[in-house]
């Protein structure tokens, strides 16, 4: 009847039977989007909790958690803590202490070991695609697991429906975390991944998980074959950085 509302709260898109009345314009969806706070919002929170913050550091809090509510409140009881905290490395250090506890008793805990083996070994990417993940796992499910997360908001970003992300936060957990359980695996994934974009001639990518996969004798390959193109397009900071990964030995003998 016309005075009955229906609220549906889950963590998923809703079902394809919502999109008739969606055109009816029967149906106020709040998404993700939607509940993520804003610069002004997160401004407003920390004023009500009696926490100053500089307009340049609510810019920062809102591109580093993406407006993420929990790890707003995470980095509250850090700068709630200890008032005089301001040293931007020592909140983020102490925010990921908390976060990472939510994260993994909350969130990880939780999935499979098919789920949670694929967020780990893909951790050292930027950027996901089916492809990509598929080298990196050995498996076939790269398609699947990425829709999945994204469709139940599962700490995945969408960026054009074949390309994906993790939210900058998860992604820094999972990474964080192989480091120091697997060090030596995350150098191999590194390097797996540089193996796959030169394949795909996307040398840039490739130069930057050989220096972090320590395989400098084939970046340094790479980065003598990217300089020209790197100097006629103005790119000086990009090629100095790359050189500047590399061992004295390996530019001695260029």
């Amino acid at each position: 009847p016309p005075c009955l509302h229906l609220i549906f709260i889950g963590k998923s898109e809703p079902w394809p039977g919502f999109v008739s009345h969606e055109l009816k314009s029967q149906v106020l969806r709040i998404g993700m989007r939607d509940l993520c706070f804003n610069e002004e919002e997160i401004a407003e929170f920390y004023a009500k909790r009696d926490i100053k913050v500089e307009s340049h550091e609510v810019q920062k809090l809102e591109a580093y958690t993406e407006g993420w509510a929990a790890a707003l409140v995470a980095v509250a009881m850090s700068l709630e803590k200890d008032p005089d905290m301001r040293d931007e490395a020592a909140v983020k250090d102490d925010f990921g202490k908390n976060i990472e506890q939510f994260l993994m008793e909350e969130v990880l805990s939780s999935w499979p070991e098919e789920k949670k083996r694929f967020v780990f070994e893909t951790s050292v990417l930027d950027t996901l695609s089916e492809e990509l993940c598929d080298c990196m796992t050995g498996g076939d499910n790269g398609g699947r697991l990425l829709r999945e997360m994204s469709e139940q908001n599962e700490f995945m970003v969408s960026l054009d429906g074949r390309h994906y992300r993790y939210h900058y936060i998860f992604r820094a957990f999972l990474y964080r975390h192989i480091c120091m359980t697997q060090p030596s695996r995350v150098k191999a994934l590194h390097v797996k991944a540089a193996a796959w974009y030169a394949k795909q001639e996307m040398f840039p990518e490739a130069i930057l998980h050989y220096l972090d996969g320590c395989r400098f004798a084939e970046a340094s390959l790479l980065i003598e074959q990217q300089l020209g193109e790197l100097v006629m397009g103005h790119s000086y900071e990009t090629g100095l950085n790359w050189l500047g990964r590399l061992p004295k030995a390996y530019l001695d003998r260029s």
